[in-house]
């Protein structure tokens, strides 16, 4: 597409899609019990070491998991949704 002198391009909007979101949502949980788990298995030789492991490392990993919330669409996308 040619512009001339006169013509501005539209600015360009950086989004995230709700799939890209999930990724990344996805991939925090991931990493985060994986260096929960590596910790887990050089460090922790007690039964204690293990529940404390646990709490630290799995249990905040479901809880972002299950309570992070997708974005909210907004105003102009339910309208357009309605419209179809």
């Amino acid at each position: 597409m040619l512009c001339t002198p006169g013509q501005r391009r539209a600015p360009r909007v950086a989004t995230l899609t709700i799939m890209e979101l999930e990724d990344m949502k996805i991939a925090v949980v991931i990493a985060w019990a994986l260096i929960w788990s590596v910790i887990a298995v050089s460090l922790v030789s007690s039964a204690g070491n293990w529940i404390l492991v646990v709490g630290l490392g799995v249990l905040p990993a479901l809880m972002v998991w299950r309570m992070w919330q997708p974005v909210a669409r907004t105003v102009a996308a339910r309208i357009r949704e309605a419209r179809k």
